[in-house]
């Protein structure tokens, strides 16, 4: 049984010790760089690109530049329906390449 729960302030140490809550924050914001990196490791589909290591490193660098500022716009300038955390964001972005 997996229970997600927003945050942890209303858990009470029982609650933390027998289900065995992880949290796992992501206030500093750079969890998405290692999603991506994992992400481009195991992306198969590129291998059969000539440079593919060349195309990685492109593809990373891109993610650098333009992931962050991305996410601040959202996080600035757009009232999002449903609250969407920017490692969701940035796992779609992966899905959709």
């Amino acid at each position: 049984m997996i229970f997600e729960i927003r945050d942890l302030r209303f858990a009470s140490p029982a609650t933390v010790s027998r289900a065995g809550i992880l949290y796992i924050s992501d206030d500093t914001g750079y969890q998405w760089e290692a999603f991506t990196n994992s992400w481009l490791d195991k992306l198969s589909s590129i291998e059969s690109i000539p440079n593919a290591k060349l195309k990685r490193e492109d593809i990373k660098n891109m993610f650098k530049k333009y992931i962050p500022g991305t996410l601040l716009y959202i996080k600035k300038s757009c009232k999002l329906l449903v609250p969407v955390a920017p490692i969701s964001m940035v796992a779609s972005l992966c899905n959709v390449l």
